[in-house]
């Protein structure tokens, strides 16, 4: 039973990260439209992980980092 928990926890947890990692994307995505002569690794810490030489961000999960970049692109918006 508890083998089974744990199997259905992961599956749960594998899904989350991959509607996170859709929605990390997506706003990249937008991103790459908004500041076209950027590049990749620029957007990436500029915008989404500026402390990226401070924070190992290695095992940060894929929900903070969706909760980042949909919070930076809500004050995009704001503005």
């Amino acid at each position: 039973m508890m083998i089974l928990m744990q199997s259905v926890q992961l599956i749960t947890m594998n899904m989350n990260r991959l509607e996170d990692n859709r929605v990390i994307l997506d706003k990249l995505g937008k991103l790459i439209e908004t500041y076209p002569d950027q590049r990749f690794g620029q957007l990436i810490a500029n915008y989404i992980f500026p402390k990226y030489r401070e924070e190992d961000i290695f095992w940060e999960e894929s929900e903070e980092t969706a909760q980042r970049v949909t919070s930076f692109s809500q004050k995009e918006q704001s503005e």
